[in-house]
């Protein structure tokens, strides 16, 4: 599974930020020192009381538990879990997530997982254990290219102040069939 990683500075206005990526992790740190050792996540609290207060959102898509960290992981100051869909968080109040339809029944099915399953995303079913690395685990587009989309997406809205933001995201291609992931940003 190749790996890559971007990192680069944005301006932001508005309050909703989109970022619209291929199979993806996103997060506010470096990619470093992870053993899979698995930590309790916590609410997220001011950034005084944080190790690290410049982590606004630390995002583990597709990850199993969203209620744990791997270690030198850290959830953001404005989520208290490490995936969830589009609204509010359950502890800050922030609204965020993976913005996609969930139907019943969901289009694609569920992928009984215990992670955040949507009509057109998954959490890669092939790595299930807790505590693994984030460069391990991935959401992937489910069915979108079968079912006639031409152009696959996943869409992830977060709920921002005014600022300057550095955004860390990290790809992974397990099929050989996303050579080329983009990351737009949008403000709504």
């Amino acid at each position: 599974m190749k790996q890559t990683k971007k990192r680069r500075k944005y301006f932001f206005k508005p309050c909703i930020t989109a970022v619209t990526l291929s199979s993806v992790v996103l997060s506010g740190i470096p990619v470093q020192g992870l053993s899979g050792i698995v930590k309790t996540a916590s609410a997220a609290g001011i950034p005084a009381e944080r190790e690290d207060g410049t982590i606004v959102y630390f995002v583990d898509c597709g990850d199993y538990n969203v209620t744990t960290v791997s270690e030198g992981d850290q959830l953001g100051t404005h989520n208290s879990v490490t995936d969830q869909v589009y609204g509010k968080d359950p502890v800050t109040g922030y609204s965020w997530g993976i913005d996609d339809t969930i139907s019943t029944p969901a289009v694609n099915g569920s992928s009984n997982t215990g992670g955040v399953d949507t009509d057109w995303t998954w959490p890669y079913e092939s790595n299930t254990a807790d505590g693994v690395p984030k460069t391990s685990s991935n959401r992937y587009t489910k069915n979108q290219f079968e079912k006639g989309i031409e152009t696959r997406h996943l869409d992830y809205k977060f709920e921002i102040e005014n600022g300057t933001y550095y955004i860390e995201a990290g790809f992974a291609d397990p099929w050989g069939c996303s050579k080329e992931p983009a990351i737009y940003l949008n403000k709504d």
